[in-house]
């Protein structure tokens, strides 16, 4: 699945499940999520670690009163993302 779709689909997940997508991160970044106990086998995998879903849940709440479109909503959440790292 790809990040677009991990972004708007983020209430199908576990609240501390976390998210590793493919850089350079994109849209059509290859992601997934992985819960808390999967998280030590990951950490020689090649996706990096993006977001935890409740991070996502947070700045969704927060961009809501914006008026974004779907497209815009996720890149700013990308690019919060970015500079975090």
């Amino acid at each position: 699945m790809d990040l677009q779709y991990v972004l708007l689909n983020i209430n199908q997940f576990q609240h501390d499940a976390v998210i590793y997508a493919q850089k350079p991160w994109t849209l059509m970044s290859e992601a997934f999520v992985v819960s808390e106990d999967q998280i030590i086998e990951l950490k020689n995998a090649e996706p990096c670690h993006f977001l935890a879903v409740y991070q996502v849940r947070m700045l969704l709440s927060k961009f809501q009163t914006q008026n974004l479109c779907l497209n815009d909503l996720c890149l700013r959440i990308i690019e919060y993302a970015i500079q975090l790292k």
